[in-house]
């Protein structure tokens, strides 16, 4: 899988590829403490969306991430997202 670090105005700053693991759902955070300084100073991200892509016959899943301020600002991103479940 590959992850896509984005800033809080959506302009993407860096791809992780070939990451093995587990795929994170939406709104999980992950910690990529292995790659300081990536946004901001901040080492732990929400994903944003998990999007798969077909090639070469196999499914890649694609991370998408948005620095994440912790959970004082979970309620602003659940908005912002559009995940507070209003059409």
């Amino acid at each position: 899988m590959n992850i896509e670090i984005y800033t809080k105005t959506d302009a993407r700053v860096k791809t992780i590829e070939n990451v093995k693991g587990p795929i994170p759902r939406t709104g999980e955070i992950l910690s990529l403490k292995q790659d300081p300084d990536l946004v901001e100073d901040v080492d732990e991200f929400i994903v944003k969306e998990v999007e798969y892509v077909l090639k070469n016959n196999e499914l890649s899943p694609i991370i998408r991430c948005v620095p994440y301020f912790g959970r004082h600002s979970r309620a602003f991103v659940i908005e912002d997202f559009g995940w507070n479940g209003n059409p």
